[in-house]
């Protein structure tokens, strides 16, 4: 499912972009649209837990324009797609400041259409490619994996360190790790403990300092082997 928002103080222009959204455009996904004739309701509904994948949204609107919502919705969600539909080009460069996939002119909409389209696509394929999903009873959320920075066992529980928060799951330390295996910035640190190389600060004889502040102790019998595998991902990163 990809969520869609659009964030239009038009009415008339907001119905016609949902519909040519959901009845004139092939997805590859089923999809949903939440139309806000307010920046206010969509931060409203974002500070409530909800998430959009993508954000379609006009950039003058009265008491808060889409540039200051988009400041915001990075500060919750760094990963939605905004897509910015305006009559004034003199807001380009601040819509890229906020990582906008695109800015387009209202009056040149329908030539732009198939293009737009295809980057949501490409973006989309490539979010997948590089997301974890945490599964539970009640809810799917996708967590990119660049923001993942560590992952501990506790209970039955695996808990997942981001930047701001922590998120919690039911499932093995062994299953996280074989799903995770494709990406080799995760290493074993010790057991119960997967570390994300990329959010290392520095790294001691026997300790690992996250970005964060997080202070990890590498396992006795894996010392040789964690710094090798640092070693290993600086190196070929470079």
């Amino acid at each position: 499912m990809i969520a869609i928002a659009i964030v239009e103080d038009n009415e008339i222009f907001a119905s016609m972009l949902r519909d040519k959204l959901k009845l004139e455009t092939s997805w590859e996904e089923p999809v949903s649209i939440t139309v806000f004739l307010s920046p206010r309701d969509l931060l409203k509904r974002l500070t409530e837990g909800e998430r959009f994948d993508v954000c379609f949204s006009d950039v003058e609107m009265p008491g808060m324009n889409g540039i200051e919502m988009a400041e915001r919705i990075r500060e919750m969600d760094k990963g939605m797609l905004l897509v910015f539909l305006s009559s004034f080009p003199k807001y380009a460069i601040e819509g890229y400041r906020v990582y906008a996939l695109d800015y387009i002119l209202k009056e040149c909409l329908d030539e732009k259409w198939d293009s737009m389209i295809e980057r949501i696509r490409e973006a989309r394929k490539e979010i997948r490619q590089k997301s974890y999903y945490v599964r539970t009873k009640n809810r799917i959320e996708r967590i990119p994996v660049k923001d993942i920075y560590y992952i501990t066992k506790e209970n039955k529980n695996a808990v997942i360190r981001l930047q701001d928060r922590i998120v919690e799951e039911r499932k093995a330390m062994n299953a996280i790790a074989d799903e995770l295996a494709e990406y080799p910035q995760f290493i074993l640190v010790k057991r119960g403990i997967l570390v994300n190389i990329e959010k290392i600060q520095r790294s001691t004889a026997k300790e690992l300092v996250m970005n964060n502040g997080d202070k990890i102790t590498i396992g006795r019998g894996r010392i040789d082997a964690v710094r090798g595998k640092i070693y290993q991902y600086v190196e070929n990163s470079l």
